[in-house]
């Protein structure tokens, strides 16, 4: 009952418990003649599928956290990538121009591919969203959520 008390996180009651044992029992091939021998049975089957249900709605709760915190703050993470990619370009000149000397074949390769799906990936190429994520592998920065806890003021923090 203690497991089943931690499992629920107090959303249902021993009744609304008894009467799911009592539907799974009865699902059962060969019915169980007493409630005890149901529950010495199938106790454990419905303890894990409680807990799995509790479990997948923590899960989708903190995946639709985690969209909504990266949809919020991902603006802030590419400014901060911009920031870098300004400095770098004046303290860090002859780095840079590898970078740039790399996008630049990168984009002669684009070019020259017959294929049709490398003029769509030449269409997003020169994007700034693209020449910061080539920028942000080119000098190993860190991807938005290494920046979210290490340089976000708001880091993403889960509500249960």
């Amino acid at each position: 009952m203690q497991r089943l008390v931690r499992a629920t996180a107090g959303e249902s009651t021993p009744g609304a418990w008894g009467r799911t044992l009592g539907h799974l029992a009865r699902d059962q091939r060969n019915p169980f003649p007493s409630l005890t021998l149901a529950i010495r049975q199938l106790g454990d089957t419905y303890l894990v599928q409680m807990e799995k249900r509790r479990l997948h709605g923590q899960l989708a709760s903190i995946t639709q956290q985690r969209e909504q915190h990266e949809q919020t703050h991902r603006s802030a993470w590419l400014r901060w990538l911009a920031e870098r990619e300004a400095d770098m370009r004046v303290t860090r000149q002859d780095d840079f121009a590898g970078f740039i000397a790399k996008r630049e074949t990168a984009r002669a390769e684009l070019t020259a591919d017959p294929k049709p799906w490398s003029r769509r990936a030449l269409e997003h190429f020169d994007t700034e969203t693209a020449r910061l994520s080539a920028f942000r592998e080119f000098f190993h920065l860190p991807d938005f959520w290494q920046w979210d806890a290490e340089f976000n003021s708001q880091s993403f923090k889960p509500t249960p």
